[in-house]
């Protein structure tokens, strides 16, 4: 799905990074200005000018010859004798690039020859671009016994005062731009990793499991008000919580579809991290489903943490752990609640180590001891990175992941489904929770 962006979310991501763009652009900056002044070294430049007098010869009209001519004085002016003998003038025996340093210009429509130096010292640049320009007119003059070079403006001091490299002024418009891009590429990658999870997009992007139920954000103090965890018992009472009721809706029909075409009945509960909302989740799909007139058992998996008794309103005398750890009948372990159609198992009293209750030989036993005797059974296990949740998820027939929107960051889920798939847990869907809502009749997408 093509994903659209719009000037609204641009705006956004500038105001959440904005720092981080004026620290990158800042740094880069000062950087460049501190390597342009204190590391690299000025460049200065000094030229100086020559005419060549071609005389006129009755016997040619050729322009072509003094074409010629001109080519073969640029050369003269960076040949070796020439060299040597500014080397000599300048006691610069040991330059090694020198000829690197000199650069003869002509334009074809004239007789003029430029000889440009480049160097780091300023006067030495003036000084070595007048030696050559009167070593070429001696040299020429001794080849060819012809004094037709005339220098008619030497190199100046005044007019080599700025320097040409480095450009400060271009630097530092570069430097604006290099810490804008850099800026650009941390916060893309901060956005598509660390960033937290808030559309179907997003999901999209890291990874093929379907987003297969989106629950808005019904309670404002979900921690402390376990009377409105459950919505059926609310549905009337606002229209979050009618809304929240179709969401759920919705996410009990992709539910049912998943077991109807991959034929199961156990459904792991777990999430990335703590606080998304996981068992609240869990008990109002349960609700649903017995509204549905299908048979449900929630069983608190969470032998660290239990929170479905405070949801359900049931003491937490006996439960998970004593049929895990005791010879005890099943059914007897087995609360009702005041919602049709729905059945519950409790954590039971928490055991100093929980993982040490649950084993391969027992999960499996009660897996299939519910199996009979309800159309669903949802449990609720800790997040993933627990251990007991591995033990749960491995025996049941799909897991379900809930995660809460804008909360849960895009490494971490990633990092969770490598977990999970790591050790041949089967993920068929996605919850999203505590969607924030865009308006009064849709989510935020």
């Amino acid at each position: 799905m093509e994903r659209k962006i719009s000037f609204s979310s641009l705006l956004q991501v500038f105001k959440k990074y904005y720092l981080l763009i004026a620290i990158a652009v800042v740094v880069s900056v000062i950087g460049t200005y501190l390597f342009t002044t204190q590391v690299i070294k000025p460049m200065y430049s000094a030229s100086a000018w020559a005419i060549v007098k071609i005389e006129n010869k009755a016997n040619s009209n050729n322009s072509s010859e003094d074409i010629q001519r001109l080519n073969t004085y640029k050369t003269i002016a960076t040949s070796t004798v020439v060299l040597e003998n500014v080397k000599k003038e300048l006691h610069l025996e040991n330059r090694q690039n020198l000829q690197d340093q000199i650069k003869v210009l002509n334009d074809n429509s004239s007789q003029a020859l430029q000889i440009t130096v480049e160097d780091s010292d300023n006067k030495e640049a003036v000084a070595i671009a007048n030696s050559t320009a009167e070593s070429l007119k001696k040299e020429v003059k001794h080849i060819w016994g012809e004094d037709n070079i005339q220098i008619i403006s030497p190199a100046q001091l005044k007019d080599s005062q700025t320097p040409i490299s480095p450009n400060l002024k271009v630097n530092l418009f570069l430097a604006v731009i290099v810490g804008l891009i850099m800026s650009l590429i941390i916060i893309f990658s901060l956005e598509m990793i660390q960033s937290p999870l808030r559309t179907d997009e997003d999901f999209e992007a890291v990874t093929p499991i379907p987003v297969v139920g989106h629950i808005i954000k019904f309670q404002k103090n979900s921690k402390r008000d376990n009377n409105r965890k459950l919505i059926t018992r609310h549905v009337a009472r606002s229209s979050l919580y009618k809304q929240a009721a179709e969401g759920f809706r919705v996410f009990c029909a992709n539910l049912l579809f998943i077991s109807q075409k991959n034929n199961l009945q156990v459904f792991t509960f777990t999430s990335v991290r703590s606080g998304e909302g996981k068992s609240t989740s869990i008990a109002n799909t349960a609700a649903f489903l017995g509204l549905k007139g299908f048979k449900v058992l929630v069983i608190d998996a969470d032998l660290r943490l239990p929170k479905q008794h405070g949801i359900w309103n049931v003491p937490n005398v006996s439960g998970l752990t004593d049929m895990l750890g005791r010879a005890v009948s099943y059914e007897k372990c087995v609360a009702r609640t005041s919602e049709e159609n729905v059945a519950f198992i409790p954590s039971g009293i928490l055991a100093r180590d929980p993982s040490d209750l649950l084993t391969e030989h027992k999960i499996q036993d009660i897996f299939r001891w519910a199996k009979e005797r309800y159309d669903f059974v949802l449990v609720d296990t800790p997040p993933a990175f627990i251990s007991d949740t591995v033990f749960c998820a491995k025996e049941s027939d799909g897991t379900i992941i809930v995660v809460e929107s804008g909360k849960t960051t895009k490494q971490n889920f990633v990092k969770t489904l490598s977990n999970l798939s790591a050790v041949d847990i089967s993920v068929y869907g996605i919850l999203q929770n505590k969607v924030k809502m865009k308006g009064q009749s849709s989510y935020y997408m």
